[in-house]
């Protein structure tokens, strides 16, 4: 079974659909507080795909700036792995890309440049799917993706932090 793991941003879904068996998409790609939950679907293979001018890092720079206010959960599940990090994008990627391989054998990483692909226009909804959901009507839509809520309910706090309404 493949895992894909990338961010809820809009621009990234036609990229992403039909890419895994099971997709995660949160704010930014994080992965640090799911890793035990990645594990638990024993998956063959990853596939890890953060993205370039991604929303989250920026508002993890804001938070960490002490630009804007969130809950301690939002803080330790975004912002604190980014202490001091200038290109957290980068970062999130490179750091995401070697915990991952220090866990699971069969890891492959894409950093997507997200002024190379095609997007839709952009909504400003979110919506929440299970791991195996297509994307049928949904472009332009962030889309938060996981087996289970519980894996995702920091990154329905930050999708409403940047102003997304459910959908």
């Amino acid at each position: 079974m493949d895992v894909l793991i990338s961010c809820m941003d809009y621009r990234l879904s036609r990229y992403l659909e039909n890419r895994a068996d099971i997709i995660i998409r949160n704010a930014g790609g994080v992965i640090y507080d799911i890793i035990e939950k990645i594990k638990s679907l024993k998956p063959d293979r990853i596939i890890y795909m953060p993205h370039s001018d991604c929303a989250a890092m920026k508002l993890a720079g804001r938070i960490l700036n002490n630009d804007v206010e969130c809950d301690f959960d939002v803080y330790k599940h975004l912002a604190v792995h980014f202490k001091g990090v200038s290109d957290m994008e980068r970062y999130n990627y490179e750091h995401g890309l070697s915990l991952l391989k220090e866990y699971f054998n069969n890891v492959h990483g894409e950093f997507i440049d997200t002024k190379a692909i095609e997007w839709p226009a952009r909504r400003p909804y979110y919506k929440l799917l299970k791991s195996s959901d297509k994307y049928d009507d949904l472009d332009g839509y962030y889309i938060i993706q996981a087996p289970d809520q519980s894996w995702v309910e920091n990154d329905i706090k930050i999708a409403k932090m940047l102003g997304l309404s459910e959908k």
